[in-house]
């Protein structure tokens, strides 16, 4: 019985025009092996390529042990086949991108289908967490046995974007969502493992920040609870997508959801003869409204109105809306049976959950910290004897790397920090932590780091050690704009 093997071709020999060299993980790095072509069977560099051998040629040339005194194999019993991993070639360079778990600052990690990969820490510095990352072959010393060939080329600014597909043709599947222009769906390649997506799936996706405005395809993605009632609405061949959710409007009357964005208030007037005039809906300012909307294409040849903010532009249609009052919605927010916060924040994304560490006066204005952006955000939307320290659970969109709500507020969680407030309204927030680390390329101060607040500087040497790796401290909020961080005010023994 044959053995089996998967490579990439990554360059071609200067000795013969038919042989390429292969990449294999089960090779000793920097050894490939040769792919010499069949005829009516060619490959490229970038190509993924499954590759036979005989039992006895797979224990000579691609044993469990790798050895750099290990010969260099020849296949031509091989089969071009589709990428395992998005892999792009640019002037004979092989980049791959893939989406990994990190550590800070961590030298190296081991993948299922690349094995080692270095991690360049030279040349970049990264908290944990999920990372996009494009890998490229490195230049090894031969005179140095090294034990991988990847390292990380680039670690890619990413934003992780919620859409809803919205269409499909015979090789694609289109996806609208707000963080792209009206009409600029992402595009999901149909593949064996994805065919039983629908029009109407919720997925969530990893996308890079610097091709948001291109014709964007999306291989990270992962299928998501509905994250709002979706449904099919129209005549059989002219469906389209409707939604129904809860909102709020602004001081100007209009909608805009966390989800899906600007919502277009004009609607078609059923006084119209044809039925083809629109009228704009005035809805009150500052209030609560059960809507349903519906999907539209962009009119592409309606010229724009350079006048008009350009975020009343959308795909998004109102169908319907009804006035709530303030009891009716919140027996719409009642969720019988929730176990926990953290389920209810994996069932709907947009929502995040945060803290209260800052409260102003005249006029009045709220500031949280959210904690898995670990980012500050304005709250726009009124809580009756709103405390800081308190944690709470709202939709928070991100416009303009400002991070705001404007609710509905969910719920006030049955949690929170220890607090001290100060005159100016900051919260001092109790937090335990551990590892304290030492001044570096990042930082001037020593700081420690803490799941829900990041990374706390130590800019006045506060902490003293204590005989153990935990620390308990008060923390505060300091500075302005971009060069606000936490800083430890006062240990606690």
């Amino acid at each position: 019985m044959e053995s089996r093997f998967t490579g990439i071709v990554v360059g071609k020999t200067h000795t013969s025009r038919s042989r390429y060299y292969v990449w294999c993980k089960n090779c000793f790095p920097g050894i490939d092996g040769y792919l010499d072509i069949i005829p009516g069977h060619p490959v490229e560099i970038g190509d993924w390529v499954s590759m036979n051998f005989t039992p006895k040629d797979a224990s000579r040339y691609l044993p469990k042990q790798k050895s750099r005194q290990t010969g260099r194999f020849t296949c031509k019993n091989y089969s071009v086949i589709r990428n395992v991993l998005e892999t792009r070639v640019h002037e004979k360079f092989i980049r791959i991108r893939l989406e990994q778990e990190l550590i800070e600052n961590q030298d190296s990690f081991d993948h299922p289908v690349l094995g080692k990969v270095w991690c360049n820490t030279e040349r970049f510095k990264f908290p944990t967490g999920l990372h996009q990352l494009t890998i490229k072959r490195k230049f090894l010393n031969e005179k140095k046995i090294d034990s991988s060939v990847w390292e990380i080329w680039e670690i890619e600014p990413k934003t992780e974007v919620i859409g809803v597909v919205a269409g499909n043709d015979p090789f694609h599947f289109f996806v609208t969502c707000k963080d792209r222009s009206p009409g600029k769906d992402v595009v999901i390649e149909k593949v064996p493992e994805n065919l039983d997506l629908t029009i109407g799936t919720w997925v969530k996706m990893i996308l890079r920040i610097d091709e948001m405005n291109f014709n964007l395809k999306c291989y990270a993605y992962s299928v998501i609870p509905a994250v709002l009632h979706t449904e099919m609405i129209g005549d059989a061949g002219k469906k389209t997508l409707q939604l129904k959710l809860m909102c709020e409007t602004d001081e100007n009357g209009d909608i805009y959801n966390p989800v899906i964005g600007p919502i277009n208030l004009e609607m078609r007037d059923s006084l119209s003869i044809r039925g083809f005039s629109r009228r704009k809906e005035k809805l009150e300012k500052s209030r609560r409204y059960a809507i349903a909307v519906h999907r539209e294409k962009p009119d592409s040849d309606k010229e724009v109105d350079k006048e008009v903010d350009k975020e009343v532009q959308s795909v998004w249609h109102l169908s319907y809306y009804e006035l709530l009052e303030d009891d009716s919605l919140l027996q719409l927010q009642k969720t019988d049976g929730l176990a926990t916060h953290d389920h209810m924040l994996s069932l709907h994304p947009f929502l995040k959950k945060a803290i209260v560490v800052k409260i102003e006066n005249n006029p009045h204005k709220t500031f949280v910290w959210l904690f898995n952006k670990h980012k500050e955000a304005r709250v726009y939307f009124k809580v009756n004897n709103l405390q800081l320290g308190q944690v709470l659970i709202a939709p928070f969109t991100d416009k303009g790397q400002k991070w705001s709500s404007w609710g509905p507020q969910f719920l006030i969680a049955d949690e929170s920090y220890e607090t001290r407030a100060i005159d100016s309204g900051v919260a001092d927030i109790l937090v335990t932590a551990e590892k304290l680390q030492n001044p570096g390329s990042r930082y001037e101060h020593s700081y420690i780091y803490h799941n829900d607040f990041g990374n706390i500087i130590d800019n006045k040497s506060n902490l003293k050690e204590n005989g153990t790796s935990e620390y308990r401290m008060w923390i505060r909020r300091v500075g302005k704009d971009y060069r606000r961080r936490w800083v430890v005010v006062e240990q606690v023994h």
